[in-house]
C-alpha cells in the first residue's frame, strides 16, 4: 500500500497518419461524399475471371498466383484485378432488382513472379462501378440514365482534391479494355 502509482512515459498526443494511409482515406471520403458506397471483396477469385473478361494471354493480370488449399474452386487464385469483384457484385444487385449502384474498391491485387519461390508483387487499386440512374428514385426528378460524363466527373473531382493536374481523359482502343463495350 506504500508504493507510489506511477504512470508510463507514453506521449498523450496520437502519432500522424502515413502519407498513403492519409491518401486512401481521402479518396475513401470522397467517394463516400459522391454518393458511392464502399466495396469490399475477397482478394481471392475464380481461375476463370481472365477468360470472363476476355484477357489476352499476353496481358499481365493472367499471372494469377494460385492458392495451395483453396476454399473452393471460386476463390482459388489472388486476384489481379478490382473489376471481377465489382461485376460480380453488380451481378448479385442486378439479380434482386436493383439497377442503381455507386459502388468503388481500394484493394491490393496481387501479381506472380513466374515462381512458387518468389513472392507475388502487390499493388494497391482503385476501381469503381456506377450504372443504373444519375440520381435516387424521387417524387421530384424523373429517371435519367448515368454515362460517361458522370464518372468522368467524379474521377475529375477526386483529382482536384489529390492536386493532380496533369490528367487526361481519351477514348481506349477496344482491344486495350476487351470486357466492355464501345460506347457504353
Amino acid at each position: 500500500n506504500n508504493i507510489k502509482t506511477t504512470f508510463p512515459v507514453i506521449p498523450a498526443e496520437a502519432r500522424p497518419l502515413s502519407r498513403s494511409l492519409a491518401i486512401r482515406n481521402g479518396i475513401k471520403q470522397h467517394f463516400m461524399a459522391a454518393g458511392f458506397m464502399e466495396a469490399i471483396n475477397y482478394s481471392f477469385i475464380s481461375k476463370s475471371s481472365c477468360d470472363q473478361l476476355n484477357l489476352p494471354e499476353s496481358d499481365p493480370r493472367r499471372l494469377m498466383v494460385e492458392i495451395l488449399n483453396p476454399i473452393s474452386d471460386e476463390q482459388s487464385v489472388m486476384r489481379t484485378s478490382l473489376v471481377p469483384g465489382l461485376l460480380e457484385t453488380m451481378g448479385r444487385n442486378l439479380s434482386v432488382q436493383n439497377r442503381d449502384m455507386k459502388i468503388y474498391e481500394v484493394g491490393t491485387v496481387f501479381f506472380g513472379q513466374g515462381s512458387d519461390d518468389i513472392q507475388p508483387k502487390e499493388v494497391e487499386m482503385l476501381a469503381g462501378l456506377w450504372t443504373g440512374s444519375r440520381v435516387g428514385d424521387s417524387w421530384y426528378t424523373k429517371e435519367e440514365p448515368c454515362d460517361f460524363y458522370d464518372l468522368k466527373g467524379a474521377v475529375e473531382a477526386l483529382f482536384g482534391k489529390l492536386c493532380i493536374t496533369s490528367a487526361t481523359f481519351s477514348a481506349l482502343e477496344p482491344e486495350a479494355c476487351r470486357y466492355t463495350r464501345p460506347g457504353h
